[in-house]
């Protein structure tokens, strides 16, 4: 989750890592994504609050969820500190109601506290900085993010930037991309 500059509030959050299971790849990075609003991790980390999503045959959802295919199950939970955030843990289950139960609830919670761990006191954003935006679905988003390296080399070239400095202006330009793109297709 990153907060973009020039409107001075985060609008968006990429997935940044993940490890699945069958029928899921075991290792997910290759699917970065842009999450706004339309998302449960959006609405999570818009509302600094956890969130089940029991079955996905339920029909009506009372939170905004975009399904993977074989997705059943989900919950998210805010990796919070005090009141900032700096983003969520997302979970999916190919079984239905898989996160109702008290004990899965608590391990979830748990490993959201440890991953405390992994963040410094810069990536917090303050709760009332937070106001995520509609972004496209996941695979509207790939002819933005196809040649993300290749725009990283032109930026650190042409800037004189670190790789890492050079990323961040790069995630921050695809982030605009994806926005309006969105209110063009909305």
């Amino acid at each position: 989750m990153h907060a973009s500059f020039d409107w001075g509030k985060v609008r968006s959050s990429r997935e940044i890592t993940g490890r699945g299971t069958a029928p899921w790849d075991h290792e997910l990075e290759h699917r970065t994504a842009f999450l706004g609003v339309e998302s449960l991790a959006g609405y999570v980390i818009n509302t600094g609050n956890a969130r089940v999503i029991a079955d996905r045959s339920d029909g009506f959802q009372l939170f905004p969820v975009v399904w993977d295919e074989h997705e059943q199950s989900s919950m998210a939970h805010p990796i919070m500190l005090g009141n900032t955030i700096a983003g969520c843990l997302l979970g999916s289950s190919t079984r239905p109601k898989f996160f109702l139960s008290r004990s899965h609830q608590a391990l979830f919670a748990a490993y959201t506290k440890l991953l405390n761990l992994a963040f410094s006191a810069d990536d917090y954003v303050p709760l009332d900085m937070v106001e995520l935006y509609p972004m496209p679905l996941p695979a509207n988003q790939q002819q933005f993010l196809t040649h993300f390296r290749s725009r990283v080399t032109q930026v650190m070239i042409h800037n004189q930037l670190t790789v890492g400095k050079a990323e961040d202006e790069v995630w921050c330009q695809i982030e605009k991309d994806l926005l309006q793109y969105q209110m063009q297709h909305a």
